[in-house]
């Protein structure tokens, strides 16, 4: 029997350990009291507990037959419900029991909605739930949501809505927002898959009672409205073109006025994200069959990687496919889904027509049998049946008294044969479907990724690995379709022993023979098929390594000639692996033809990319022709209709400058004619304008791509670099979690951020996204050295000593890590290796604008006209090089006493980069020192607008205190700022006391009272550091 002393015992502690032994109580059949498995009321965790205990409680009764009543626990407990998420979760289980054991609750069965609209049920029989009045109130379209932009509502739900919104503080890019008023974990379900067929998750928030979850906005089709179309039909499309008309017709909704939504502004941006896609013209000439066949295995596919992770789905249905505009099928809505582990609560939610008879069992409190990954599988295998034959298998109406029962007897045996209503079905799909709904789980494909891989080989006319090719003529026919030139010998032998007349016999025996000769040849080539595409798609991830990583050192590092050298090779590497410089027909490669239909024209766009990439260098190098001669092989990776506009626009552009008129006249001809913008061509626009240096130029259209595209790792990862360079922080970072968001084994984006938050003083989360860039990269130098540095600066010396080594060691012979770490050996009283390194460090050759910069610093304090050359060659190296501006201010201010150059120095900063507060800080202060006081408190004024950290006060008051000398009245300014500066956490004491700027309040009782005050706590702080 579990005590209290079982729940709090090691290793026996959180809701769902308490969940568990509460749950064991009443299985060992004892009568036991909720409060017993309570934490104490003041632990953080009391109230959630007791309310998953309190709709354990209410669950176990009902099943019992001794129905506990939420009256009960009101008295009890007020204090739960005064919380309206947590009173409103048990009043729902209180519905979903009376729904469920209608003669317990001494009510008639509540009768379902037209069952085949699946409407979605946490464990009710279809009841509409009426929310209970103190539930927190849902947005509504037309509002501003904490920064979205609510534009109109693409779904409801008992606790929720799904809203389309623009998400302001990144372009307003549009994105699927949804709100709930009752807490659950699918924000964190989705922050486990990264699939290109499950809907991610960008961001989740809590707002008081309210949860939100922000997802890329994909479209708004879901396979529901694709059933409805098909539905609506004389009969079963024979082609794709039928199934994609339906997201057609979906996307063109969303073109014109919503009468249903007045308020709304017009929705003509969105219009953008639909674009030709060859997913979806791929989808378009397939077959009917082929087509559902392919969107199954999609599905198959990222439901595997689900599984894998541990997550169940547990409400699989039509609504919760979506079809999106690019004719992806993606697995939409994890809100039921559980880790799999049995760990929690164990209610039950879904939807009946699409459980699979242990859900229906369990359901109905038989909980013999578990809901597992071959749950979903069922729930795949009923859409499976309903796309290919326009009809529910197991269709209940709403006369049929109880629907439970109903399915439940239904679901005893398999269904009627897809062939019954679609004749044009495949004997191995027909398998493949009714494998899906066997009742008996054992029976059924065992595995997700099982069924994925006999689908994408039935699509590539290979036999079923996982279950048996039920037709030896189908198999046959497979075989010939890969083997075209044997299929004659074959024919001419078997006409030859007809026109023999050889008897029935003899013609049965050879055609068995046959058989057996077809099978092994079929078993053979199989393998070697199967090994072929495993090499395929192992060198397909390998280009997409290589071309990522080409990716960020052309565009993050535009400044740096070596990183760009060593771009342009890794592209070269990248397209390497294909010959495509060498060989114009690569796609014909056995590499290439191997892949399956999507990859395939995944990979012709990627090497279209490659090339646009090579171009760019090409022609930043002044190769002209050899960038003319790339961008013409960029464009032959495109269809026709799909080439980005971008391709034909810089080709038009180098044949004038090449002096090739005519073409150049030609070229701008077909631009007239060319597509609207699409993702790709948003990309390469962006990118082309990034890997030149161009930031200002870049934004637009990375802006464009990933509005219309935002799962698109490298737009919106270019797009974070671009704001980054030009000093947006705050969109940057934004930028950045995106991509650890869509790619979470990627390190840049955490280096990125790490160094963002480093320039920002933000020491905690710069070592966090640090520590995570070393942990994905451990043979990345950059990582080890910049981590270094933010030791360095945290005073951990023997850490930054340690770092740094660790990038030498990974052959970073560059001149700054020398003089860093002959800083760091000084500070551990290494003055023999201080020495050293500060001598390797002026032998060695300053390589970039970083090594310069690094030799600056290590000049001063001694030699300041030496450190000032240095960082002037710096800016000559990257004119938008910010850290050379500072310096270089700071070293004709501090040393050289020369203000007003320093000022026209810090004017290239803020003309550069506008958003960056210390830069137009610092030249107030100048200007205060030079006595422009308007100009000073102009750019106070607006520092202040931008920014209120401690610093940027501290700063502030400064620049007032110093203009308080000829103004008096500005003196109390200088203290109202300099206090707030102590309030908001500035607590550098030593710069204060050697601050002359703030003398000419130093003196002031205020100052004095203000920096007593404070000062003891900064002690202390110091000590506890």
């Amino acid at each position: 029997m579990t005590n209290a002393a079982t729940v709090n015992a090691p290793g026996a502690t959180g809701v769902e350990r308490r969940i568990e032994a509460f749950e064991a109580a009443w299985e060992a059949g004892a009568s036991v009291d909720v409060v017993r498995f309570l934490p104490s009321e003041d632990d953080p965790d009391y109230l959630p507990t007791l309310c998953e205990l309190i709709r354990v409680s209410l669950e176990l009764s009902w099943a019992r037959g001794r129905p506990l009543q939420v009256t009960d626990f009101r008295h009890r407990f007020p204090a739960v419900f005064a919380r309206p998420d947590l009173a409103g979760a048990i009043e729902f289980e209180d519905r979903r029991l009376r729904a469920q054991f209608p003669t317990l609750a001494g009510t008639g069965f509540v009768e379902l909605t037209p069952m085949p609209a699946g409407e979605r049920i946490s464990g009710a029989a279809g009841q509409k739930a009426i929310a209970p009045p103190d539930r927190p109130v849902l947005p509504d379209a037309g509002e501003l949501f904490h920064g979205f932009q609510l534009r109109e509502v693409l779904g409801t739900g008992t606790f929720g809505r799904v809203f389309l919104a623009h998400q302001r503080a990144l372009s307003d890019r549009p994105v699927a927002l949804k709100v709930m008023a009752q807490p659950n974990r699918e924000a964190q379900n989705l922050a486990r898959l990264q699939h290109t067929n499950i809907v991610p998750i960008l961001s989740a928030h809590q707002f008081g009672p309210l949860q939100a979850v922000c997802m890329p906005y994909y479209g708004r089709t879901t396979l529901r409205q694709v059933l409805d179309s098909v539905r609506g039909l004389k009969e079963l499309p024979t082609s794709g073109r039928e199934l994609i008309s339906t997201l057609r017709a979906s996307v063109t909704a969303t073109e014109v006025d919503s009468p249903r939504q007045p308020a709304v502004p017009d929705r003509s941006p969105i219009i953008a994200t639909v674009a030709p896609a060859p997913t979806r013209e791929m989808l378009a000439d397939l077959p009917y069959g082929e087509a559902v066949v392919w969107i199954m295995a999609r599905l198959a596919d990222g439901l595997a990687h689900a599984h894998s992770r541990g997550i169940l789905h547990r409400d699989l249905k039509p609504e919760n496919v979506l079809l999106a505009d690019d004719g992806q099928p993606m697995l939409l809505d994890f809100n039921l889904a559980d880790d799999g582990s049995g760990g929690g609560s164990g209610r039950v939610g879904g939807t009946l027509m699409y459980m699979a008879p242990e859900h229906l069992r369990a359901f109905t409190g038989d909980r013999s049998q578990p809901i597992d990954a071959r749950s979903d599988l069922y729930a795949l295998g009923l859409i499976f049946y309903e796309l290919l034959s326009a009809r529910h298998p197991s269709p209940v109406g709403s006369g049929s008294g109880n629907p439970v029962e109903a399915l439940q007897v239904l679901r005893q045996s398999r269904p009627l044969s897809l062939r019954s209503w679609n004749p044009d079905a495949s004997a191995a799909v027909n398998a493949v479907v009714l494998r899906l709904l066997e009742p008996n789980p054992a029976d059924r494909y065992q595995s997700a990724r099982h069924l994925q891989e006999d689908l994408d080989r039935h699509l590539a006319h290979l036999p079923l690995l996982h279950i048996s090719e039920p037709s030896l003529v189908e198999r046959a026919q497979k075989w010939s379709w890969r083997n075209p030139r044997a299929v004659p010998t074959v024919g001419l032998s078997l006409a030859v022993v007809v026109a023999l007349g050889l008897g029935a016999a003899v013609f049965k025996h050879d055609r068995a023979r046959r058989h057996a000769e077809v099978n092994a040849l079929a078993s053979a080539t199989a393998v070697q098929e199967a090994r072929e595409t495993a090499e395929a798609t192992a060198l397909h991830a390998a280009f997409r390594k290589d071309l990522q990583t080409a990716r960020v050192l052309l565009t993050a590092c535009a400044g740096d000639p070596a990183t760009q050298s060593a771009g342009t090779a890794r592209v070269r590497d990248a397209l390497g692996r294909y010959a495509v410089l060498d060989n114009s027909k690569w796609e014909e490669e056995t590499a290439v033809s191997r892949l399956g239909v999507a990859d395939r024209e995944a990979l012709r766009a990627e090497v279209g990319e490659a090339l646009f990439l090579l171009a760019r260098t090409a022609e930043r190098g002044g190769d002209r022709a050899g960038a003319f001669h790339f961008l013409g092989r960029a464009q032959d990776c495109f269809p026709p209709s799909a080439v980005p506009a971008v391709l034909g626009r810089e080709r038009a552009e180098l044949a004038g400058q090449l002096g090739h008129a005519e073409e150049a006249r030609q070229l701008r001809d077909a631009l007239a004619s060319a597509r609207d913008a699409g993702p790709n061509d948003a990309y390469l626009e962006g990118v082309g304008q990034a890997i030149t240096g161009r930031w200002a130029e870049a934004v637009g259209p990375l802006e464009m791509a990933c509005r219309l595209d935002p799962q698109h790792l490298a737009s919106t990862f270019a797009l974070g670099y671009t704001y980054d360079a030009l000093g947006r922080d705050a969109e940057a970072l934004e930028c950045y979690r995106a991509c650890t968001a869509l790619r979470k084994d990627f390190p840049w984006p955490h280096l990125n951020r790490g160094i963002i938050y480093l320039r920002r003083g933000e020491h905690g989360r710069a070592l966090a996204d640090l520590d995570e860039a070393v942990r994905l990269a451990p043979d990345w130098a950059d990582a080890y050295f910049t981590r270094g540095t933010l030791h360095q600066r945290m005073g951990s010396f023997a850490k930054a000593l340690a770092d740094y080594n660790g990038a030498e060691e990974l052959h970073t012979p560059r001149t700054r890590l020398f003089f860093l770490r002959s800083q760091v050996r000084a500070k551990l009283n290494d003055a023999a290796g201080a020495a050293a390194d500060r001598a390797k460090g002026l032998a060695t050759p300053p390589a970039d604008e970083s090594d310069y910069l690094a030799r600056g610093v290590a000049y001063l304090p001694a030699e300041p006209k030496n450190a000032l050359a240095d960082f002037e060659q710096a800016a000559v190296l990257n004119p938008r090089s910010l850290t050379a501006y500072q310096n270089k201010s700071h070293v004709l201010s501090t040393y050289l006493h020369r203000d007003a150059e320093a000022v026209k120095t810090l004017d290239k900063a803020v003309e550069t980069y506008p958003s960056f507060v210390p830069a137009r800080a610092g030249r107030a202060v100048l200007l205060a020192r030079l006595g422009k006081r308007k100009e000073a408190q102009r750019d106070a004024t607006e520092s202040l607008r931008r920014d209120t950290s401690p610093f940027t006060l501290y700063q502030l008051a400064g620049v007032y205190a110093i203009t308080s000398k000829d103004h008096s009245e500005d003196r109390r300014e200088a203290l109202r700022l300099l206090a707030a500066a102590f309030t908001a956490g500035f607590r550098d004491f030593t710069a204060l006391d050697g601050d002359h700027d703030l003398d000419a309040i130093r003196g002031r009782t205020e100052f004095s009272a203000l920096v007593a005050e404070f000062r003891p706590t900064a002690e202390v702080s110091k000590e506890n550091h």
